[in-house]
């Protein structure tokens, strides 16, 4: 099954998700972004119901309504898509014509899940990446010949 919207985004995300995934602080307690966090989940999950035929049957089906997305334990209690989904189906949010990157699983168990990135959710899926690993003491701007986060680094060479 390949899933997909008619057109593209008119705007690629919502404020909300915008904020919240710009906060430069990795690790900060819960209790001080839970609220941001809530408003940006609900917002998310508005977006995926307008721009996913496959996600607003799926939500339906689980008595998903994102208008009650007001508590963490709402957005705890959204169900959950098992990656094995995605390895026989190509669902998007966004149009091929959107699409900045197209990751595939190694495939190790005989097919591969897939997943799409816009230039939003690949570029802050980097730096979100990158704040954590700076935190963490893992950044060096010294050049060498290995990588210590493989999927940072990917990402970053994808973004270039």
């Amino acid at each position: 099954m390949i899933d997909q919207p008619a057109q593209p985004a008119s705007r690629p995300v919502p404020d909300a998700v915008e904020s919240f995934c710009s906060l430069s602080e990795a690790y900060a307690p819960e209790a001080r972004h839970e609220s941001l966090f809530i408003e940006a989940m609900r917002a998310i999950t508005h977006w995926h119901l307008e721009r996913s035929p496959w996600y607003r049957a799926f939500a339906h089906r689980h008595g998903v309504d994102a208008d009650r997305l007001d508590r963490l334990e709402a957005v705890l209690a959204l169900p959950p898509v098992h990656a094995n989904f995605f390895k026989a189906h190509e669902i998007r949010s966004i149009t091929l014509s959107e699409v900045t990157a197209h990751l595939t699983s190694s495939g190790t168990t005989g097919q591969k899940s897939q997943i799409f990135f816009d230039a939003f959710t690949l570029g802050h899926a980097r730096a979100m990446v990158d704040q954590v690993m700076q935190v963490r003491g893992v950044v060096s701007r010294t050049p060498a010949h290995y990588l210590v986060n493989a999927g940072s680094a990917f990402i970053r060479r994808m973004a270039i």
